[in-house]
């Protein structure tokens, strides 16, 4: 009887942790993130909140396209809108920007459901500045975008934002 309690011990243990492997859901693809999106920051650990748009497009050879734009109000009343926009090509990494600003470098990689762009540059007092966007879909198919930014290795600013999939507006 101690045989079959010990195997019951060892197995039941392993066939659960099976089951539970077996329910996650796989991680989102790239092409789920493709599209366009709208939504809002959800968190900003300073400033105010934003509105915030994207388009995230794959390209014919590749490559991939990611647009964006948030907008806020400053605080003596003020429209505040700030844009980007990269091309990128593909490379055996990831992809690689074709249209990066003067004096910074921009990668992208797509890894377990999540897609981050990182740009790195030099700011006028010789320090390093880098900047993460990992964008992801959420179990609700919202996309979510989390951007960190960090000068000499320190984090300075962390914003969240949710966006919802929008059909192709006039102009973005």
């Amino acid at each position: 009887m101690r045989p079959i309690r010990l195997l019951a011990l060892i197995l039941i243990p392993l066939v659960a942790a099976c089951q539970q492997v077996a329910t996650q859901p796989a991680p989102p693809t790239l092409d789920e993130l493709y599209g366009y999106w709208e939504g809002e920051t959800t968190m900003v650990s300073d400033g105010p909140p934003r509105a915030a748009f994207a388009l995230i497009e794959p390209e014919p050879d590749g490559g991939l396209s990611v647009l964006w734009r948030n907008v806020s109000v400053g605080l003596d009343g003020s429209i505040i809108q700030r844009e980007g926009d990269l091309d990128f090509v593909a490379t055996e990494a990831g992809w690689s920007a074709i249209n990066e600003p003067a004096d910074i470098g921009a990668v992208a990689v797509f890894d377990e459901g999540i897609l981050t762009v990182t740009l790195i540059g030099v700011d006028e007092d010789g320090r390093i500045n880098r900047q993460t966007y990992d964008r992801t879909i959420l179990p609700d198919g919202m996309l979510r975008v989390i951007y960190n930014r960090y000068v000499d290795g320190e984090l300075r600013r962390t914003i969240e934002a949710v966006y919802r999939r929008t059909a192709e507006p006039d102009t973005i």
